[in-house]
């Protein structure tokens, strides 16, 4: 047994002498009081008779005490930093109205219990926990030592002092701006502290923010306050963000239309501010499948329909509406001091194919990618050569030894072009197909002529060409599947495969045939080789074109009523006519391109042959001459 186990047990007892009470706080106040504890443990603990006669003692000595007053042990008393160990305080220094953090151990949670104070003076505590108090510098505090008291227990910590308000101002306590980057503004901030770092604050980020070099962003319309502290002063200004500056937005045109592929500028006509300068011109179009636009105003038109380009100016904005209609080709000939000269007209705009010194005309036409195929002929020294022009110039497709034409092109997604026409060969015309330019010629009887009018190939590669062979003075109609001939007519009677359209795997032939009974010529759409009359046989007619849109199936031709041709169309077998004027009218090609049906034919006006094409029956004079194909991009 240690001597400090033994004396712990003498303050439990409590003690009397003299009937007064003493307290005793120490081993040495015990052992001053009472002799005999100076013996040594060792003796005490050999002789263990000796230990159970002193506690007899003290439990005697106990009860002789118990008589008296009652004796109530009391806390302990600390006057110094023991309780509540050292703290620290953070900051040390600052003038009134500073937050100071006090940190240290068995401070109270409870704000009341804790008292603080600078020399004589208590400050308020604004929060509290076990090891962490909040406090703010009150007005009349001086410079003096930090102490802490809980529970009557007292602590001191550092010096505080207090020092004098830091001066801060910004140069601006207020600032209007619109809401836009290029209005931003920066605030300066002057401090009597100087070298002191500043740190900038908005009171609400999405109406305007600061950076730590004081530029303020104007974002959206309200109010913010910017803040500016410096150690432990601070400033504010107060951000008004307004609707403007433009007051004015005009541009010109306010409409435009254009053709897809053309390109057309729309300018600022009219732009009104509060302010100098504005921010930059922000252009935008809403289908850019339409019509595109860049950063300068430059429209670009890609495909037909409408488009709205707006420009937009800081809170301003104003609209263009552009419409764009697709570019319209037609394939033909005029005639021109009694010579044939092969034309295309792109929108109603004329250019000759051949300069006119030799009969040539122009039989059909086909876009692929901006490339433009018209497929036809010239006729050079006296023999017919057959002629694509690509973009206006001409190959040769024959050798100019034998006649030969090109009826119709298309141009597959690889890039291949077929064009179909026919070759004489010793006296004999032969159905061919020119592939790449390379000629092959159609399977027939050989024991007539034969011509390939039309070709349709498929998106994968089957190739579809109608035309006809004469076979024992008979005209019949035909059409090639990959080069395998299938008569549409029989062999007897007259007729003539002039178009050919393929749509999920049927297979449309327009033509004619004549019917004895009637002794005309009867127009004819087959449909996967059967057939169905489109005229009742009263009167001499024949269809020319055929073009499949969705369930919708398009005819033209014409009608000879007592020596007056009608062009016609054709609509599911319902047929109307196309306006005229004149006596020689004829649908020639039909091309159906969104909800707009085009043909193009001709018609005789005032003792002249005019190239017409009609949009949805509406007639348009294209000018003298003939137009055989349309195709529409």
């Amino acid at each position: 047994m240690q001597m400090d186990n033994i004396l712990g047990i003498v303050p439990i007892l409590g003690q009397c002498v003299n009937s007064k009470k003493v307290f005793i706080n120490s081993s040495d106040q015990i052992l001053g009081n009472y002799p005999f504890f100076h013996l040594k443990i060792e003796k005490i603990m050999k002789k263990p008779l000796c230990l159970l006669a002193v506690l007899l003692f003290f439990g005697l000595f106990s009860i002789s005490c118990s008589n008296e007053d009652p004796v109530t042990p009391s806390k302990p008393v600390t006057k110094g930093t023991l309780s509540l160990n050292r703290f620290t305080s953070t900051p040390q220094a600052g003038p009134v109205g500073t937050k100071v953090i006090i940190t240290g151990q068995n401070f109270s949670s409870t704000i009341e219990d804790n008292i603080v104070k600078i020399g004589d003076t208590e400050i308020p505590v604004t929060s509290a926990s076990s090891t962490v108090l909040r406090c703010i510098v009150p007005e009349g505090a001086s410079t003096g030592e930090l102490s802490v008291t809980v529970n009557g227990n007292t602590a001191t910590g550092n010096i505080f002092t207090i020092t004098e308000p830091t001066a801060v101002t910004l140069d601006k306590i207020q600032l209007t701006l619109y809401p836009y980057p290029l209005y931003a503004e920066t605030l300066m901030v002057t401090s009597d502290l100087e070298g002191s770092s500043v740190v900038w604050s908005s009171s609400d980020e999405t109406v305007a923010t600061v950076d730590q070099n004081g530029l303020v962003t104007p974002l959206t319309i309200g109010n913010a306050i910017i803040t500016a502290e410096v150690a432990n002063g601070s400033a504010q200004s107060i951000v008004m963000v307004i609707d403007g500056p433009v007051t004015k937005l005009e541009l010109d045109p306010t409409q435009l239309e254009l053709y897809s592929g053309e390109s057309e500028s729309i300018s600022i006509a009219t732009l009104e501010a509060d302010v100098a300068q504005v921010s930059d011109p922000i252009w935008n179009s809403d289908n850019e499948t339409v019509a595109t636009v860049d950063q300068d105003g430059n429209v670009t038109a890609v495909a037909a329909g409408t488009a709205t380009i707006t420009v937009t100016v800081d809170n301003a904005s104003a609209n263009c509406i552009v419409t764009v209609n697709p570019n319209v080709y037609v394939a033909g000939y005029k005639t021109l001091n009694g010579t044939d000269v092969a034309r295309i007209w792109k929108n109603g705009n004329a250019t000759d194919l051949t300069d006119g010194f030799n009969n040539a005309r122009a039989h059909s036409v086909y876009i692929h990618n901006e490339d433009i195929y018209v497929a036809g002929y010239e006729n050079v020294n006296g023999i017919d050569v057959a002629i694509i022009w690509k973009n206006g110039t001409p190959i040769q497709l024959s050798n100019g030894v034998n006649n030969a034409h090109a009826n119709s092109v298309v141009v597959d997604d690889n890039g291949i072009s077929y064009v179909v026409g026919y070759l004489t060969n010793g006296g004999t015309e032969s159905a061919v197909l020119w592939r790449n330019q390379v000629a092959n010629q159609l399977p027939s009887s050989g024991l007539g002529d034969a011509r390939a009018n039309s070709v349709f190939v498929e998106e994968n590669g089957t190739v579809h060409i109608a035309g006809y062979e004469i076979i024992n003075n008979n005209t019949i109609a035909r059409i090639w599947e990959d080069g395998t001939p299938t008569n549409l007519t029989m062999v007897g009677s007259n007729g003539n495969a002039n178009s050919v359209f393929v749509r999920s795997g049927n297979v449309y032939v327009a033509g004619f045939y004549y019917d004895p009974n009637a002794s005309n010529n009867v127009a004819k759409l087959w449909e996967n080789s059967v057939a169905t009359d489109l005229s009742d046989g009263s009167n001499a007619a024949n269809a020319i074109s055929v073009f499949i849109d969705g369930s919708n199936v398009y005819v033209t031709g014409f009608e000879n009523v007592n020596g007056i041709y009608t062009a016609k169309l054709w609509k599911n077998g319902i047929v109307e006519d196309l306006p005229s004027s004149g006596v020689a009218g004829s649908g020639n090609s039909v091309f159906v391109h969104g909800t707009d049906v085009y043909v193009a034919g001709q018609d005789f006006e005032n003792g002249l042959l005019v190239a017409k094409l009609w949009i949805n029956g509406v007639p348009t004079n294209l000018g003298a001459g003939y137009g055989l194909s349309v195709f529409v991009k």
